[in-house]
Parts: C-alpha cells; structure tokens; sequence
C-alpha cells in the first residue's frame, strides 16, 4: 500500500493527519476519498471493516497505521496469549454484542497473520462455545441444523444480533434512536448500518412484495383448474351429444 501511495505521489498522506500547508483543501479531501477508497478494494471485507468507521479513524493515515498495528506481525507469545484470549472469551450480554464479536474477529485475524490460522469450523464451534447462558437457544438450534461442517461463521455472527435485536424489542430500538446509539448495528438483511433485522423496511417491502405474489400465483393458479375442469365438461358435453 505504501508503494501504491508513493506511485501516485501522494505519499504525504501517510504522513500528515491534516491537509498540509500549501495543499489546497478540496484536493486533499479528493486524495483521503480516493486513497480510503484503494484501502477498501485491496483489503478483506473482514479486515477493513474494523477500521470502516470515520468517526474512529477519520482520515486514511489513522486507517493505514490501525491496520499496520493489528497486522504488522505478531510474535510467538503474542500469538499463543491471543489463542489462549481467543478460546476462552465470554460474551456479556449485558453489553452490545456487535463490537466483542469484531474483537473476536480481530484475533482471529491476527492469529491468521502470524501463521496460525484458526480453520473455519474452528472459529464455528468457537462462537458458538463463547455465547452466554441466555444465549443457549441459539447455539442448539444451530448445532441441530445440520452438520458441523455445515456451520458458516457469518451467519452464526448473524443469528447472534438477530437474537440479540429480538431480545432487545423495538423499545430499546427506540432508545437507541433517541440517544443516537445505534451507529455500532448492521442490519443482516440490507446489511446497512443503524438498525436491526426486524427493522428493516427493505424486508418489509420484500415481504409484502413476495406475498402479494404468491397471492397472484394462487390466483393464477384456481383460474387455471378453473379452466381445466371448464373444459373437461365441454368435451364431456360433445362426446355425449355427438353420439
């Protein structure tokens, strides 16, 4: 990335938290867009969402040294105290959900970038094993869908802030919206932030779409029996009278 920045000689970008003495504004914001922009395309979704948010790292050199810190290297006592971290989290659901699973992620990606990849159904059987007591439902429900090998960490990640939006209600959503606390959600349905599932008016919209036409195909469908049985009678009528 550093070499990708000194190619389009805005290098200075690394370098500087503000625009510099002598850049003109407008070209500086034009050059954070665009360099934060590069950052998202050669990043992993997975990692580049744990600097995604511009209220926590505004400009693109607080992105870049966020990223450089968490995965510049990690070495072997590190690695073994992050697995052991790792294994032996709790969620506390007395707390929002979303930012400890982000810091799950975090280490799994860490243990990734030091040589010790956590598998995929590892890191599974890991999210299911830190859930809460109150939890419990959930993981059983998982484990009974289907086999192991079956289980897909995004969706384990998913059923765990739909439980924890259905817990909460739309009272609490309410809340949230009165006390600006809900730019930490991502809905799992239009996967925008600032509301949950259960909230979201694309699914809603989608919904009553889908059962209106289930409603139409129905009618399609007794038009269609309809129209059938009209006929057997018609060529009922012929052969009797055409004897």
């Amino acid at each position: 990335m550093s070499a990708l920045m000194q190619f389009n000689g805005v290098e200075s970008i690394l370098t500087h938290d503000a625009c510099p003495s002598g850049v003109d504004a407008d070209d500086w914001d034009s050059v954070q867009m665009k360099t934060k922009a590069y950052l998202c395309l050669y990043c992993a979704a997975d990692v580049y969402s744990t600097v995604e948010s511009d209220t926590n790292y505004l400009t693109f050199k607080d992105k870049f040294e966020q990223l450089r810190e968490t995965y510049g290297g990690v070495g072997s006592t590190a690695a073994f105290n992050i697995w052991i971290e790792l294994t032996q989290a709790r969620l506390d659901d007395t707390s929002p959900l979303t930012p400890q699973l982000a810091k799950l992620n975090e280490a799994r990606l860490k243990l990734s970038n030091a040589g010790m990849g956590v598998l995929d159904i590892q890191y599974c059987l890991i999210l299911l094993n830190v859930l809460p007591d109150s939890y419990e439902v959930v993981a059983s429900t998982l484990l009974a869908s289907g086999p192991v090998s079956s289980l897909k960490h995004s969706e384990i990640n998913a059923r765990i802030l739909n439980e924890e939006g259905r817990k909460l209600g739309p009272l609490a959503s309410l809340n949230m919206v009165r006390t600006g606390k809900k730019s930490h959600l991502t809905c799992h349905y239009c996967n925008k932030k600032g509301h949950f599932e259960h909230d979201c008016h694309r699914k809603k919209r989608d919904e009553a779409e889908k059962k209106q036409k289930e409603g139409e195909d129905s009618t399609d469908g007794d038009t269609d029996s309809s129209d059938s049985e009209s006929g057997k009678a018609l060529n009922t009528f012929e052969l009797v009278f055409s004897g």
